[in-house]
């Protein structure tokens, strides 16, 4: 996240993008001043254990009718932590860059987007924690939608450090039998 580090430089790129803004454009989610980053953390405790993500799951209509196998959304998030970023294409003046890390062995589409909105939408004050919580035990994929937060931007959300057990190349699960595998 690219959070701009004052009111008068946040009007100021509105009205006139710097070459900063169109370099990190597609690499953060710039931010106007006031973000909490000690609130970025409370909330981030809440995620962290065994939880059903089912209101974090982008589940529409039209995908509920042609997939006969819903995926579970019973994740455990083993860490939320937030550190400090860099730019990533040109240093600049203007933004301080933060990192937010979530470790997880899986997640469910688009559940990455719905916690950061949260995060970050927690630390501005425009949602208070007990929104995440009823969210978190009331895990239906439309309570997301209904209650108009608005789902963060690709802008930023790198998949890192990713780990597979190497049996997974010998052994996929699921393994599946192919007709020609028969003979």
């Amino acid at each position: 996240m690219a959070v701009c580090r004052s009111w008068e430089l946040w009007e100021s790129i509105r009205q006139e993008p710097s070459i900063s803004c169109f370099s990190e454009r597609d690499y953060a989610w710039r931010l106007p001043p006031g973000f909490s980053a000690h609130k970025v953390l409370q909330a981030g405790k809440l995620f962290e254990g065994e939880q059903v993500m089912g209101s974090f799951f982008k589940h529409t209509a039209r995908e509920k009718r042609y997939e006969p196998i819903s995926p579970t959304a019973l994740k455990y998030i083993f860490h939320v932590g937030l550190s400090k970023g860099e730019a990533y294409s040109m240093e600049n003046d203007i933004y301080d860059y933060y990192n937010v890390t979530i470790v997880a062995k899986s997640f469910v589409r688009e559940q990455i987007r719905r916690m950061m909105s949260c995060l970050v939408n927690y630390s501005y004050d425009r949602i208070p924690l007990t929104t995440i919580e009823w969210l978190l035990s009331n895990p239906i994929s439309s309570n997301f939608f209904d209650l108009g937060i608005p789902v963060a931007p690709p802008q930023g959300l790198f998949l890192t450090d990713v780990v597979y057990d190497p049996r997974m190349f010998t052994n996929p699960e699921p393994y599946f039998l192919h007709s020609w595998d028969y003979d």
